[in-house]
Protein backbone atom coordinates (compact mmCIF):
# COMPACT_ATOMS: atom_id res chain seq x y z
CA UNK A 1 0.00 0.00 0.00
CA UNK A 2 1.96 3.80 -1.13
CA UNK A 3 2.28 6.46 1.41
CA UNK A 4 -0.87 8.34 -0.27
CA UNK A 5 -3.24 5.41 0.24
CA UNK A 6 -2.10 5.43 4.15
CA UNK A 7 -2.67 9.43 4.93
CA UNK A 8 -6.30 9.61 4.25
CA UNK A 9 -6.64 6.25 6.57
CA UNK A 10 -4.17 7.45 9.46
CA UNK A 11 -6.43 10.77 9.26
CA UNK A 12 -9.77 8.95 9.59
CA UNK A 13 -8.28 6.64 12.68
CA UNK A 14 -7.27 9.75 14.65
CA UNK A 15 -11.04 11.66 14.00
CA UNK A 16 -12.35 8.62 15.31
CA UNK A 17 -10.11 8.04 17.89
CA UNK A 18 -11.00 12.02 19.33
CA UNK A 19 -14.40 11.72 18.75
CA UNK A 20 -14.37 8.62 20.75
CA UNK A 21 -12.46 10.14 23.60
CA UNK A 22 -14.76 13.07 23.03
CA UNK A 23 -17.71 10.44 23.68
CA UNK A 24 -16.29 8.98 26.81
CA UNK A 25 -14.88 11.72 28.43
CA UNK A 26 -18.85 13.31 28.28
CA UNK A 27 -20.20 9.59 29.50
CA UNK A 28 -17.45 9.98 32.38
CA UNK A 29 -18.62 13.52 33.61
CA UNK A 30 -22.36 12.62 33.49
CA UNK A 31 -21.80 9.87 35.73
CA UNK A 32 -19.45 11.70 38.25
CA UNK A 33 -22.17 14.33 38.44
CA UNK A 34 -24.87 11.71 39.22
CA UNK A 35 -22.53 10.35 41.76
CA UNK A 36 -22.06 13.61 43.76
CA UNK A 37 -25.51 14.45 43.32
CA UNK A 38 -26.46 11.14 44.71
CA UNK A 39 -23.74 11.86 47.65
CA UNK A 40 -24.82 15.63 48.46
CA UNK A 41 -28.36 15.18 47.88
CA UNK A 42 -29.52 15.87 50.90
CA UNK A 43 -27.99 19.43 50.70
CA UNK A 44 -29.16 19.16 46.77
CA UNK A 45 -32.68 18.72 48.57
CA UNK A 46 -32.64 21.55 50.69
CA UNK A 47 -31.20 23.88 48.01
CA UNK A 48 -34.14 22.75 45.90
CA UNK A 49 -36.88 23.28 49.07
CA UNK A 50 -35.04 26.99 49.66
CA UNK A 51 -35.70 27.80 45.70
CA UNK A 52 -39.38 26.81 45.82
CA UNK A 53 -39.81 29.02 49.05
CA UNK A 54 -37.64 32.03 47.93
CA UNK A 55 -39.76 31.93 44.77
CA UNK A 56 -43.29 31.89 47.07
CA UNK A 57 -42.15 35.17 48.76
CA UNK A 58 -40.21 36.91 45.65
CA UNK A 59 -43.60 38.78 45.15
CA UNK A 60 -43.74 39.92 48.65
CA UNK A 61 -39.70 40.96 48.46
CA UNK A 62 -40.62 43.15 45.16
CA UNK A 63 -43.88 44.98 46.56
CA UNK A 64 -41.81 46.18 49.42
CA UNK A 65 -39.10 47.73 46.60
CA UNK A 66 -41.58 49.49 44.97
CA UNK A 67 -41.77 51.27 48.42
CA UNK A 68 -38.33 52.28 48.80
CA UNK A 69 -36.62 49.40 50.48
CA UNK A 70 -33.39 48.21 49.14
CA UNK A 71 -33.38 44.75 48.23
CA UNK A 72 -31.57 43.19 51.05
CA UNK A 73 -33.81 44.91 53.77
CA UNK A 74 -36.82 44.08 51.70
CA UNK A 75 -35.89 40.38 52.13
CA UNK A 76 -34.77 40.47 55.56
CA UNK A 77 -38.07 41.94 56.65
CA UNK A 78 -40.39 39.17 54.42
CA UNK A 79 -37.99 36.38 55.92
CA UNK A 80 -38.61 37.82 58.94
CA UNK A 81 -42.20 38.28 59.21
CA UNK A 82 -42.70 34.58 57.63
CA UNK A 83 -40.54 33.10 60.37
CA UNK A 84 -42.99 35.16 62.90
CA UNK A 85 -45.97 33.87 61.41
CA UNK A 86 -44.63 30.30 61.37
CA UNK A 87 -43.49 30.26 65.24
CA UNK A 88 -46.70 32.05 66.20
CA UNK A 89 -48.70 29.17 64.17
CA UNK A 90 -46.78 26.34 65.70
CA UNK A 91 -46.94 28.26 69.93
CA UNK A 92 -50.46 28.24 69.38
CA UNK A 93 -50.75 24.66 68.34
CA UNK A 94 -48.39 23.37 70.16
CA UNK A 95 -50.38 22.70 73.48
CA UNK A 96 -53.66 21.38 71.81
CA UNK A 97 -51.88 19.22 69.09
CA UNK A 98 -49.34 17.30 71.87
CA UNK A 99 -52.05 16.63 74.16
CA UNK A 100 -54.53 15.63 71.64
CA UNK A 101 -51.72 13.51 69.44
CA UNK A 102 -50.61 11.51 72.48
CA UNK A 103 -54.42 10.93 73.32
CA UNK A 104 -55.40 9.66 69.86
CA UNK A 105 -52.40 7.19 69.64
CA UNK A 106 -52.81 5.88 73.53
CA UNK A 107 -56.46 4.92 72.11
CA UNK A 108 -54.92 3.38 68.57
CA UNK A 109 -55.66 -0.20 69.93
CA UNK A 110 -59.03 0.71 71.42
CA UNK A 111 -60.09 1.84 67.98
CA UNK A 112 -58.79 -1.05 66.30
CA UNK A 113 -60.70 -3.29 68.55
CA UNK A 114 -63.57 -1.18 68.33
CA UNK A 115 -63.68 -1.39 64.62
CA UNK A 116 -63.67 -5.48 64.59
CA UNK A 117 -65.86 -6.17 67.64
CA UNK A 118 -68.56 -8.79 67.29
CA UNK A 119 -71.98 -7.51 65.09
CA UNK A 120 -69.69 -4.82 63.15
CA UNK A 121 -68.87 -4.71 59.61
CA UNK A 122 -65.48 -5.41 59.29
CA UNK A 123 -65.92 -8.38 61.64
CA UNK A 124 -65.62 -10.99 59.13
CA UNK A 125 -61.80 -9.43 57.98
CA UNK A 126 -60.79 -10.29 61.69
CA UNK A 127 -62.61 -13.39 61.47
CA UNK A 128 -60.28 -14.31 58.79
CA UNK A 129 -56.90 -12.32 59.01
CA UNK A 130 -57.16 -12.27 63.05
CA UNK A 131 -55.99 -8.85 63.56
CA UNK A 132 -57.77 -8.26 66.95
CA UNK A 133 -55.50 -11.28 68.29
CA UNK A 134 -52.29 -9.92 66.33
CA UNK A 135 -52.80 -6.13 67.87
CA UNK A 136 -53.58 -7.53 71.57
CA UNK A 137 -50.15 -7.47 72.67
CA UNK A 138 -49.32 -3.76 71.34
CA UNK A 139 -48.76 -1.46 74.20
CA UNK A 140 -49.05 2.43 74.29
CA UNK A 141 -45.91 2.75 74.05
CA UNK A 142 -45.34 0.48 71.10
CA UNK A 143 -47.55 2.86 68.95
CA UNK A 144 -45.90 6.04 69.84
CA UNK A 145 -42.53 4.17 68.32
CA UNK A 146 -44.00 3.44 65.67
CA UNK A 147 -45.71 6.75 64.54
CA UNK A 148 -43.04 8.71 65.85
CA UNK A 149 -40.47 6.54 64.29
CA UNK A 150 -38.55 6.22 67.36
CA UNK A 151 -37.27 2.57 67.86
CA UNK A 152 -33.45 3.60 68.70
CA UNK A 153 -32.02 4.81 71.54
CA UNK A 154 -32.37 8.27 73.07
CA UNK A 155 -28.99 9.00 71.18
CA UNK A 156 -30.81 8.19 67.66
CA UNK A 157 -33.71 10.10 68.70
CA UNK A 158 -31.33 13.30 69.64
CA UNK A 159 -29.49 12.91 66.75
CA UNK A 160 -32.47 12.76 64.52
CA UNK A 161 -33.57 15.81 66.51
CA UNK A 162 -30.10 17.65 65.86
CA UNK A 163 -30.54 17.09 62.13
CA UNK A 164 -34.14 18.12 61.66
CA UNK A 165 -33.14 21.58 63.44
CA UNK A 166 -30.07 21.83 60.93
CA UNK A 167 -31.92 20.95 57.88
CA UNK A 168 -34.54 23.74 59.46
CA UNK A 169 -31.71 26.22 59.58
CA UNK A 170 -29.75 25.61 56.39
CA UNK A 171 -33.12 25.66 54.62
CA UNK A 172 -33.76 29.32 56.02
CA UNK A 173 -30.44 30.64 55.63
CA UNK A 174 -30.26 29.44 51.81
CA UNK A 175 -34.49 31.27 51.28
CA UNK A 176 -32.59 34.55 52.67
CA UNK A 177 -29.62 34.73 50.82
CA UNK A 178 -31.66 33.63 47.26
CA UNK A 179 -34.05 36.67 47.87
CA UNK A 180 -30.97 38.83 48.79
CA UNK A 181 -28.90 37.21 45.76
CA UNK A 182 -31.20 35.30 43.64
CA UNK A 183 -31.77 37.92 40.71
CA UNK A 184 -28.10 39.31 40.86
CA UNK A 185 -26.68 35.98 40.31
CA UNK A 186 -29.40 34.69 37.74
CA UNK A 187 -28.63 38.10 35.72
CA UNK A 188 -24.80 36.96 35.83
CA UNK A 189 -25.54 33.36 34.45
CA UNK A 190 -27.81 35.09 31.25
CA UNK A 191 -24.94 37.56 30.53
CA UNK A 192 -22.84 34.97 29.17
CA UNK A 193 -25.16 34.20 26.59
CA UNK A 194 -25.84 36.04 23.39
CA UNK A 195 -28.03 38.98 23.54
CA UNK A 196 -30.98 37.02 21.96
CA UNK A 197 -30.30 34.10 23.79
CA UNK A 198 -30.52 36.23 27.04
CA UNK A 199 -33.54 38.01 25.88
CA UNK A 200 -35.21 34.45 25.57
CA UNK A 201 -33.44 33.25 29.53
CA UNK A 202 -34.77 36.26 30.94
CA UNK A 203 -38.44 35.55 29.85
CA UNK A 204 -38.13 31.74 30.45
CA UNK A 205 -37.21 33.13 33.75
CA UNK A 206 -39.71 34.91 34.50
CA UNK A 207 -42.45 32.09 33.78
CA UNK A 208 -41.21 29.24 35.59
CA UNK A 209 -40.56 32.13 38.63
CA UNK A 210 -44.55 32.61 38.29
CA UNK A 211 -45.34 29.07 37.98
CA UNK A 212 -43.69 27.48 40.35
CA UNK A 213 -44.21 30.59 42.85
CA UNK A 214 -47.88 30.23 42.46
CA UNK A 215 -48.05 26.57 42.58
CA UNK A 216 -46.46 26.64 46.31
CA UNK A 217 -48.13 29.56 47.59
CA UNK A 218 -51.29 28.31 46.40
CA UNK A 219 -50.46 24.61 47.97
CA UNK A 220 -50.16 26.27 51.10
CA UNK A 221 -53.17 27.94 50.30
CA UNK A 222 -55.21 25.28 49.38
CA UNK A 223 -53.63 22.96 52.24
CA UNK A 224 -54.46 25.57 55.20
CA UNK A 225 -58.16 25.80 53.65
CA UNK A 226 -58.32 22.24 54.33
CA UNK A 227 -57.42 22.39 57.26
CA UNK A 228 -59.52 24.30 59.21
CA UNK A 229 -62.37 23.38 57.24
CA UNK A 230 -61.99 20.02 58.39
CA UNK A 231 -61.34 20.96 61.92
CA UNK A 232 -64.37 22.86 61.98
CA UNK A 233 -66.57 19.98 60.66
CA UNK A 234 -64.44 17.64 63.37
CA UNK A 235 -65.69 19.92 65.67
CA UNK A 236 -69.42 20.55 64.61
CA UNK A 237 -69.69 16.56 64.61
CA UNK A 238 -68.36 16.20 67.76
CA UNK A 239 -65.58 14.38 66.91
CA UNK A 240 -62.51 13.74 69.74
CA UNK A 241 -59.08 15.17 68.73
CA UNK A 242 -59.66 17.99 66.02
CA UNK A 243 -56.60 19.92 65.89
CA UNK A 244 -54.38 16.75 64.79
CA UNK A 245 -56.79 15.57 63.32
CA UNK A 246 -57.02 18.54 61.06
CA UNK A 247 -53.67 19.12 60.64
CA UNK A 248 -53.11 15.73 59.32
CA UNK A 249 -55.53 16.48 56.92
CA UNK A 250 -53.53 19.90 56.23
CA UNK A 251 -50.51 18.05 56.00
CA UNK A 252 -51.75 14.91 53.27
CA UNK A 253 -53.61 17.26 51.25
CA UNK A 254 -50.52 19.04 49.90
CA UNK A 255 -49.72 15.56 48.37
CA UNK A 256 -51.41 15.94 45.14
CA UNK A 257 -54.30 13.45 43.84
CA UNK A 258 -54.41 11.44 46.97
CA UNK A 259 -53.17 13.25 49.92
CA UNK A 260 -56.68 14.57 50.56
CA UNK A 261 -58.17 11.20 50.27
CA UNK A 262 -56.01 9.42 52.93
CA UNK A 263 -56.45 12.59 55.58
CA UNK A 264 -60.52 12.25 54.88
CA UNK A 265 -59.61 8.24 55.97
CA UNK A 266 -57.99 8.91 58.72
CA UNK A 267 -61.09 11.25 60.30
CA UNK A 268 -63.52 8.88 58.96
CA UNK A 269 -61.89 5.62 60.76
CA UNK A 270 -61.60 8.28 64.20
CA UNK A 271 -65.46 9.13 64.06
CA UNK A 272 -66.66 5.35 63.45
CA UNK A 273 -66.88 4.85 67.24
CA UNK A 274 -69.05 7.94 67.77
CA UNK A 275 -71.28 6.17 65.52
CA UNK A 276 -72.11 4.97 62.15
CA UNK A 277 -74.29 8.43 60.97
CA UNK A 278 -71.44 10.86 62.72
CA UNK A 279 -69.19 8.52 60.05
CA UNK A 280 -71.57 9.09 57.06
CA UNK A 281 -72.05 12.62 57.81
CA UNK A 282 -68.03 13.20 57.68
CA UNK A 283 -68.05 11.02 54.90
CA UNK A 284 -70.41 13.18 52.52
CA UNK A 285 -68.78 15.98 53.69
CA UNK A 286 -65.64 15.79 52.67
CA UNK A 287 -66.72 14.36 49.06
CA UNK A 288 -68.59 17.30 48.87
CA UNK A 289 -65.50 19.37 49.78
CA UNK A 290 -63.30 17.67 47.56
CA UNK A 291 -65.44 18.52 44.82
CA UNK A 292 -65.59 22.00 45.39
CA UNK A 293 -61.80 21.77 45.94
CA UNK A 294 -60.82 20.40 42.62
CA UNK A 295 -63.44 22.48 40.84
CA UNK A 296 -63.50 26.02 42.64
CA UNK A 297 -60.72 26.50 44.58
CA UNK A 298 -57.67 24.93 42.52
CA UNK A 299 -58.74 26.67 39.40
CA UNK A 300 -58.99 29.91 41.31
CA UNK A 301 -55.73 29.42 42.59
CA UNK A 302 -54.08 27.94 39.90
CA UNK A 303 -54.77 29.83 37.29
CA UNK A 304 -51.58 31.35 36.85
CA UNK A 305 -49.72 28.50 36.96
CA UNK A 306 -48.81 25.43 34.01
CA UNK A 307 -51.63 22.59 33.69
CA UNK A 308 -50.85 19.60 33.58
CA UNK A 309 -52.79 16.08 32.91
CA UNK A 310 -53.45 14.11 35.75
CA UNK A 311 -50.67 11.15 33.99
CA UNK A 312 -48.57 13.81 34.27
CA UNK A 313 -48.63 15.14 38.24
CA UNK A 314 -48.95 10.90 39.18
CA UNK A 315 -45.60 10.42 37.06
CA UNK A 316 -43.61 13.06 39.01
CA UNK A 317 -45.48 12.19 41.80
CA UNK A 318 -43.90 8.64 42.31
CA UNK A 319 -40.86 9.67 40.85
CA UNK A 320 -40.61 12.72 43.41
CA UNK A 321 -41.69 9.51 46.28
CA UNK A 322 -38.91 7.12 44.99
CA UNK A 323 -36.25 9.75 45.61
CA UNK A 324 -37.28 12.03 48.28
CA UNK A 325 -40.53 10.66 50.33
CA UNK A 326 -42.95 12.87 51.24
CA UNK A 327 -40.83 15.73 50.33
CA UNK A 328 -40.39 14.93 47.04
CA UNK A 329 -43.61 14.38 46.62
CA UNK A 330 -44.52 17.84 47.56
CA UNK A 331 -41.68 19.59 45.38
CA UNK A 332 -41.65 16.78 42.07
CA UNK A 333 -44.99 18.52 40.81
CA UNK A 334 -43.80 22.24 40.66
CA UNK A 335 -40.10 20.91 39.00
CA UNK A 336 -42.25 18.87 36.40
CA UNK A 337 -44.53 22.40 35.83
CA UNK A 338 -40.85 24.28 35.19
CA UNK A 339 -39.62 21.72 32.66
CA UNK A 340 -42.82 21.77 30.78
CA UNK A 341 -41.92 25.52 30.72
CA UNK A 342 -38.59 24.98 29.61
CA UNK A 343 -39.42 22.50 26.80
CA UNK A 344 -42.01 25.21 25.43
CA UNK A 345 -39.72 28.17 25.35
CA UNK A 346 -38.41 26.61 21.72
CA UNK A 347 -36.75 30.36 21.68
CA UNK A 348 -34.38 29.38 24.16
CA UNK A 349 -32.74 27.11 21.21
CA UNK A 350 -34.17 28.53 17.68
CA UNK A 351 -33.13 31.01 15.65
CA UNK A 352 -36.47 32.88 16.06
CA UNK A 353 -37.13 35.50 18.00
CA UNK A 354 -38.92 34.66 21.43
CA UNK A 355 -43.13 35.91 20.88
CA UNK A 356 -43.80 37.22 24.00
CA UNK A 357 -46.26 39.20 25.67
CA UNK A 358 -46.19 42.86 26.54
CA UNK A 359 -45.75 41.76 30.43
CA UNK A 360 -43.05 39.47 30.33
CA UNK A 361 -41.22 41.73 27.45
CA UNK A 362 -41.46 44.28 29.98
CA UNK A 363 -40.22 42.38 32.70
CA UNK A 364 -37.13 41.17 30.97
CA UNK A 365 -36.27 44.46 29.85
CA UNK A 366 -35.23 45.06 34.03
CA UNK A 367 -32.30 42.40 33.32
CA UNK A 368 -31.14 44.14 30.38
CA UNK A 369 -29.29 47.20 29.62
CA UNK A 370 -30.84 49.73 28.03
CA UNK A 371 -29.90 49.91 24.18
CA UNK A 372 -27.79 53.32 22.56
CA UNK A 373 -29.79 56.06 21.26
CA UNK A 374 -29.18 55.90 17.47
CA UNK A 375 -29.00 58.99 15.65
CA UNK A 376 -31.36 59.48 12.29
CA UNK A 377 -29.87 59.21 9.00
CA UNK A 378 -29.18 61.96 7.08
CA UNK A 379 -32.21 62.41 4.04
CA UNK A 380 -30.85 61.55 0.73
CA UNK A 381 -30.70 64.33 -2.01
CA UNK A 382 -30.95 63.67 -5.49
CA UNK A 383 -28.54 63.75 -8.18
CA UNK A 384 -27.44 66.83 -9.75
CA UNK A 385 -28.87 66.94 -13.56
CA UNK A 386 -26.29 66.05 -15.92
CA UNK A 387 -25.03 69.73 -17.88
CA UNK A 388 -26.10 69.73 -21.47
CA UNK A 389 -23.26 69.73 -23.94
CA UNK A 390 -21.39 72.69 -25.09
CA UNK A 391 -22.61 74.59 -28.18
CA UNK A 392 -20.55 73.55 -31.41
CA UNK A 393 -19.20 70.25 -29.30
CA UNK A 394 -20.01 66.83 -31.14
CA UNK A 395 -21.37 64.04 -28.84
CA UNK A 396 -19.05 60.84 -28.59
CA UNK A 397 -19.90 57.84 -31.16
CA UNK A 398 -18.69 54.65 -29.84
Amino acid sequence: MSDGEREPQTGQSAALARRAAVVIGVALAYAGGLLFAYAERKIILWLVIAIMLALALDPAVRWMMRRGLKRWSAAALTSLVAFIVIVGIATALAIPLVSQTHQLISRLPTYTRDLFKPGSVLQPLDQRFHIVERIRNVTTTDVIRIVTGARGSILAAFTRTVSLLAAIVTIFAFTVMLLIEGPRTWGGILGLFSERRHRAGALMGDRVAEAVGGYVRGNLLISLIAGVAAYLALLILGVPYPVPLALTVGLLDVVPLVGATLGAVVCIVVSVPQGWLTAVILTGYFIVYQLFENNVIQIAVYSKTVSMSPLTVLVAGLAGATLGGIVGVVIAIPLASAVVIVFRERSWTEEDEPVASGADVAAAAELLPAAPKRKPAAPKRNPPAPKPPAAGAQPDVE
